[in-house]
């Protein structure tokens, strides 16, 4: 097997075998994946990053084999590129980095922090660098330079989990969110003081430390995987509070909730502004307890609007959101 007839996928975990299957028949060759886990699993930050490092090393030693290689996490593509820079590497195959995310931080490691990943958008191992927001990349363009745009690209993100029934609110009615990365809970628990509606959350204890929990919000700290998705199907509606709205996070919850036909709440604002539609969601501005009540209140109060925006969701996500959609278009980045 040469290695112009081999592709590999690199992930934390095992892909969902539509993903390689779909990457295969679109680029016509062989696919290969490298990763470290069979399935999803929780780790600490330096393990993972740890995880990330060994991954990225075990790609560079094989670099040769492969005519392309897909970094399925960022970090994992950051690294590698790093690493070719210090073995002096020249030439490779092609590369793309998924999904690339950059908060600009202060100070001198916020300098490191900008230099680590200039050195990758301008790399000569690195021909792509994935978002999932249309305004994400602009802002990328204007920190790392405008002649990047078309190394710099925005595709919308799929879910990897298998299309299923739309999911009716539970017996004992809850509204959910959940998720670690920018998240304002604060603004959300306010919200839910005083009003006779349940909230669940499922977060890092970080995520909402010095805030103080009315008796009808619970807060989960050891919801994963399977216990996160059960909250999600189990939900009356979902809620996604953005703390920045510039910067993508929480497009993954947003989908699943539309998976299992769940009308949304959402902080509007430039990370959501690709995927949400007023057919099943609700933008509410960012920090703002009285909106974000009202439309807790409103959804409550008018369980056919909820209920219709539910359909919309579930028939929306279908038709556009699908994993092999957004295998393919990854997929298509290799051949052009």
């Amino acid at each position: 097997m040469t290695k112009n007839e081999r592709i590999t996928i690199v992930s934390i975990a095992k892909l969902d075998a539509i993903v390689v299957e779909t990457i295969k028949n679109r680029v016509g060759k062989e696919c290969v994946e490298i990763y470290k886990y069979l399935k999803p699993t929780r780790v600490s930050g330096l393990r993972r990053h740890l995880d990330c490092i060994s991954l990225a090393f075990k790609v560079v030693r094989n670099r040769e084999k492969f005519s392309g290689i897909i970094f399925w996490q960022q970090f994992i593509g950051l690294y590698y590129n790093v690493l070719c820079y210090l073995f002096f590497f020249r030439n490779g195959p092609r590369a793309i980095i998924l999904t690339v995310i950059y908060l600009k931080r202060k100070g001198i490691l916020g300098k490191c922090y900008h230099y680590f990943y200039k050195i990758s958008f301008r790399s000569r191992h690195i021909d792509k660098l994935v978002c999932h927001s249309s305004s994400e990349k602009n802002y990328y363009l204007a920190q790392f330079g405008v002649d990047l745009n078309n190394r710099v690209i925005f595709c919308k993100l799929g879910e990897g989990l298998p299309l299923g029934k739309r999911e009716e609110p539970a017996d004992d009615r809850y509204f959910f969110s959940g998720g670690s990365s920018n998240r304002d809970y604060r603004t959300l628990v306010k919200a839910f003081t005083g009003i006779k509606e349940r909230l669940i959350i499922a977060c890092k204890p970080e995520n909402i430390d010095n805030t103080d929990i009315p008796e009808n919000v619970t807060v989960k700290f050891d919801a994963y995987g399977s216990d996160f998705i059960n909250l999600i199907s189990g939900a009356y509606a979902v809620i996604l509070p953005i703390a920045d709205s510039n910067v993508s996070s929480g497009q993954l919850v947003l989908l699943n909730a539309m998976r299992f036909g769940k009308s949304t709440i959402v902080t509007s604002g430039n990370c959501m502004r690709d995927y949400i539609r007023r057919e099943y969601a609700i933008e509410v501005p960012p920090n703002s307890v009285e909106k974000l009540k009202e439309s807790v209140i409103s959804l409550a109060e008018n369980p056919e609007l909820n209920t219709s925006m539910s359909k919309n969701a579930f028939d929306y996500y279908n038709q556009n959101f699908s994993i092999d959609k957004y295998a393919g278009s990854i997929a298509e980045m290799l051949v052009k």
